[in-house]
């Protein structure tokens, strides 16, 4: 299909093209076969063989048909073809009433004025069309009376046959020609149709597959979250059974807070230097390499104190003993002086003296 396709793009575009073409040149021959006669015209009424009011109206008329010309120019090169087909159209009965005016109006000429908005009528269509080529015919065949009553130019050439002949010959090829344009542009038209209706149905294909893709992925998005749902309740019935295990674990910490109170207090201690110590390792390795020697410095304290406090231990038990052993010689000696009491009072007046 898409092939096909691409095949009748390819050759409606350049159907586009040829009759692109042929416009431009059939503006062009036109216009300058308009500019012809009106230099004709010019010399037959430099040599007097006319009015002036005459060569003034084929003037003016003849500058209104190159003005046309123009715009079915501008509409061609615009992409506007049909509104230049019709404005050439009327640009060509503008200068077959210029050429009425100049060269006189014969009964041949004015039949074939007549019967050119009737079969260009039934070849352009119908409507809007049809009424623009009716009201121009009805102009032309009133320029032709209007020349006819100013008593025109007669003919330049003494054979009228040959001047009717060239004007039928004339617009018998721009009706043919006008008549082709329009059934290229009917069948362009209905290509055109196709190729968008073509167009509008690989779309809706596109359209239905991407929604397909859509409701699949949901499916998916939905199993999804009904698995996440399920993890999440299992989840939390683990935060549940954890949460048991904590406040256990919190009954158990509060039973043994009391006999943990001095461990805590060092615990602190040490947190708070292991704090420090963290907020020193951000600012770099010097940092750390200073935390761990002022770790370093309290361990050593640590042991020092350790140390001091295993001496004074066993100096206390020394100053126990010694104590003891005081006693001891207080026992004594408070022994020694009772029976030295004793003995004293024996001895009358020979112990006082002890």
């Amino acid at each position: 299909m898409k092939a096909g396709t691409s095949t009748t793009a390819t050759t409606e575009l350049a159907a586009l093209r040829e009759n692109r073409t042929i416009l431009h040149w059939l503006i062009l021959v036109s216009a300058t076969l308009l500019v012809f006669f009106w230099v004709v015209g010019l010399i037959v009424w430099l040599n007097q063989s006319t009015t002036t009011f005459s060569f003034a109206i084929a003037s003016a008329i003849t500058l209104i048909g190159v003005t046309m010309y123009g715009l079915a120019g501008w509409l061609l090169q615009s992409q506007h073809i049909a509104l230049s087909r019709r404005w050439l159209f009327l640009a060509m009965i503008t200068g077959a009433a210029m050429v009425i005016i100049l060269f006189g109006g014969a009964d041949g000429a004015r039949t074939v004025v007549l019967l050119v908005p009737i079969i260009s009528a039934g070849l352009l269509g119908s409507g809007r069309d049809t009424l623009i080529v009716i009201i121009s015919g009805i102009l032309v065949y009133a320029a032709l009376l209007l020349g006819e009553q100013l008593g025109g130019l007669r003919p330049l050439l003494d054979d009228n046959v040959v001047i009717d002949a060239g004007f039928l010959l004339t617009t018998i090829s721009a009706i043919g020609t006008l008549a082709w344009l329009s059934s290229r542009d009917l069948n362009r038209a209905l290509a055109e149709s196709h190729l968008r209706a073509t167009e509008l149905l690989r779309k809706t294909e596109q359209l239905m597959e991407k929604n397909i893709q859509q409701v699949e992925l949901g499916s998916e998005l939905a199993a999804a979250a009904a698995e996440l749902q399920a993890n999440s309740q299992q989840q939390a019935g683990g935060a549940s059974e954890q949460a048991s295990a904590v406040s256990e674990v919190s009954t158990t910490i509060e039973e043994l807070g009391s006999t943990a109170r001095q461990i805590a207090q060092a615990a602190e201690h040490v947190s708070e230097a292991a704090q420090q110590t963290l907020e020193q390792l951000s600012s770099g390795q010097d940092a750390v390499d200073e935390s761990i020697q002022a770790m370093e410095r309290i361990r050593q304290r640590v042991q020092d104190i350790s140390t001091r406090v295993l001496g004074l231990g066993e100096r206390s038990q020394q100053i126990g003993e010694i104590i003891d052993l005081i006693d001891d010689i207080s026992d004594e000696t408070h022994l020694l002086a009772l029976n030295a009491a004793i003995e004293a009072a024996g001895a009358g007046e020979y112990g006082r003296r002890f």
